[in-house]
């Protein structure tokens, strides 16, 4: 095989472009973001303006590597999403539902605690809204793992209602309306049984069983 020797010196003499060529060829093929050892290598290449030249276009790569990794993100979780059972859907609901419960209470305005009414500064100032936050962390977090088809969201979804329900006692009591002794019972016994009710879905259900065990369907996985 004849190698043609013009071409390669031409390609040792502008090797530094030859292997930028290649390292964005590679990134593309793989969809994993440049190093930064490729920016280091690539930064020292030429003058100063060619410098920006290739920062301003490896900033460009890097973003749009950035930008289709969320979009098949969350392409993946919506299909996952309308791919579950109709009740694990709806479990799935009301553990993000605290999102919109967090967000809410952080705008300016005024949050209702068993008729009275406290403004939402006072809200955060009587660490009402910590309450609720670090509360409802394991239940937020084992939704999107729910998504993620991750079998460990179970156990997780499980302990985010148990302290989701402390919270429900403890913040009236936070904000000088406490529930009366005949209530708290009522409201532990109730949310007991839907606990309860919660883990014998979760962990008997052949459909739910079937939703964590599934791989992710082949379109996905490409684009993924």
């Amino acid at each position: 095989m004849r190698v043609d020797e013009g071409s390669v010196a031409l390609c040792q003499h502008d090797r530094p472009h030859c292997l930028l060529e290649c390292l964005t060829k590679f990134w593309f093929a793989t969809g994993v973001g440049l190093r930064c050892c490729v920016f280091v290598d690539a930064l020292s290449m030429g003058d100063e303006g060619e410098e920006r030249g290739v920062r301003f276009f490896l900033t460009r790569i890097f973003n749009r590597g950035l930008k289709l990794s969320f979009i098949n993100h969350a392409r993946t979780l919506t299909v996952n999403f309308f791919e579950m059972p109709v009740a694990l859907r709806f479990l799935t609901g009301m553990s993000l539902l605290y999102l919109f419960f967090i967000g809410a209470s952080i705008v300016p305005g005024t949050v209702n605690v068993h008729g009275k009414i406290v403004t939402t500064a006072e809200w955060w100032a009587n660490k009402s809204g910590f309450i609720l936050l670090f509360a409802s962390i394991p239940l937020i977090t084992s939704g999107f793992l729910l998504l993620r088809r991750a079998a460990h969201a179970r156990p997780l979804y499980i302990v985010g209602w148990v302290a989701v329900d402390i919270a429900a006692i403890w913040i009236p009591a936070v904000n000088d309306v406490p529930l009366s002794r005949s209530n708290v019972i009522v409201y532990g016994v109730l949310s007991a049984v839907s606990i309860i009710a919660f883990a014998t879905y979760l962990y008997l259900s052949g459909a739910v069983k079937t939703y964590l065990n599934d791989t992710l369907p082949a379109s996905t996985e490409q684009g993924r």
